[in-house]
């Protein structure tokens, strides 16, 4: 009997240690991030931050589940799941989504879960204040909106100086015309076949901030596009640079794709775009420059402002506030702004991984316009890309597509 016990001792031990590491292992927290797709596919998006996190969670017993959601379908995604009570625990938002969420109740105060050394050592912590609270925490900050030029094609039309204002945009226009260049060569390409309003940023809004004008007031309590005339001047600008001075193709309507592919292949001269798109231009061998903005009554370039936030919901809030830590750390956002795509730093102590000639901009940025917090910001913007689109079409004129906005707004407020 004794022996029999003596051989079942060992056995006993070896059960109790891989129960043990059973229970550890079910022991294990769920935690959710939604993150939108940043590299030239959704894979590389998932690939990095699995690979980045994976310590993260392996020390802090993480069972961490994360999900690419597209930027088409994000505010949809966001406001089924956080008012279901199914959303994630960390997200991803941009400033037009706040409002609404905050509003719900969704988005937690983030001060208590982080000390007055971490906030400090953030870049942007201000921006992260909505009414009041710190209800987000900036991560990408910057993806200046430029006007890029391929200098080779400038070149070939015997151009020399880049234009800086509406009136030289049309005269650079008719002397690109006038070099006939081919027909395979566009001047300059809006793209007004996109399905999201964040086409608006390429397509309309770098004449509305230079002609004046806003789509907020500042402290985003209102609607600002009949504060004064530039809402309407600005969109008879980008109807004429199509109907009147031919600048702009009639494809761009229709046919032409991705412009920025387009601009990669050497087949446009001028695209208004966002920083990001500048490694695939140097990738394809293109020699490009940029100038910030076109000036009417002001100089204006737009920048944005992109935030983490923790849903109220979360049910392991502390656990949420480290990986947000985790995530917003030098190391891994320098890997991040190299590997999927580049930014400048949040942080002190981050590296400048951004493009080279954008570096003097962000260490000195100036007449920067960033879209505020306002209430049904998102619903306001994609009606008026819905509006434009249809003056784009001869279906509205530049008054009524501006007003068809206000009147929507007020409508919802």
């Amino acid at each position: 009997m004794k022996k029999l016990i003596g051989c079942l001792l060992p056995i006993l031990v070896i059960l109790a240690v891989v129960t043990g590491c059973k229970a550890s292992e079910e022991k294990k927290t769920d935690l959710t991030l939604w993150w939108p797709p940043f590299g030239t596919a959704e894979s590389m998006d998932m690939e990095f931050w699995t690979k980045s996190l994976a310590p993260w969670a392996e020390a802090n017993k993480v069972n961490l589940s994360i999900e690419i959601t597209p930027w088409e379908t994000i505010e949809e995604k966001y406001l089924t799941g956080l008012s279901s009570g199914a959303g994630p625990d960390v997200g991803y938002m941009y400033a037009e989504m706040l409002d609404q969420f905050v509003t719900m109740g969704s988005l937690e105060d983030l001060a208590p879960y982080f000390s007055q050394a971490e906030l400090d050592n953030y870049l942007y912590t201000d921006m992260g204040y909505v009414y009041g609270k710190l209800y987000t925490l900036p991560i990408i900050v910057g993806n200046v909106r430029v006007f890029f030029f391929n200098m080779d094609l400038v070149a070939k039309a015997g151009i020399t100086t880049l234009p800086r204002t509406w009136d030289e945009f049309i005269e650079f226009g008719k002397k690109m015309q006038a070099a006939n260049l081919g027909d395979d060569i566009y001047i300059y390409v809006p793209q007004w076949t996109d399905r999201h309003y964040g086409t608006l940023q390429e397509a309309y809004y770098p004449f509305l901030w230079t002609a004046g004008g806003d789509i907020f007031t500042q402290d985003g309590s209102r609607i600002a596009l009949q504060d004064n005339d530039a809402a309407v001047k600005a969109a008879q600008f980008v109807y004429d640079l199509l109907y009147v001075h031919q600048i702009a193709p009639p494809e761009s309507l229709s046919s032409l794709g991705k412009i920025e592919e387009l601009f990669a292949q050497g087949k446009v001269v001028c695209m208004h775009g966002a920083g990001t798109v500048a490694p695939t231009f140097d990738e394809a061998g293109i020699n490009w420059d940029f100038v910030t903005s076109l000036k009417d009554k002001r100089e204006a370039v737009q920048l944005v402002a992109d935030v983490l936030f923790m849903n109220s919901a979360s049910k392991n809030k502390e656990l949420a506030a480290s990986l947000m830590k985790e995530m917003t750390k030098p190391s891994i956002m320098e890997v991040f702004h190299t590997e999927v795509s580049p930014f400048p730093p949040i942080s002190r102590g981050e590296a400048y991984k951004d493009n080279p000639k954008f570096r003097s901009f962000y260490e000195n940025p100036q007449n920067v316009v960033i879209i505020p917090v306002a209430k049904n910001n998102f619903q306001i913007q994609d009606n008026l890309f819905r509006n434009l689109q249809q003056m784009m079409m001869n279906e509205m004129s530049p008054e009524q597509a501006i007003q068809e906005t206000v009147n929507y707004a007020n409508l919802l407020n």
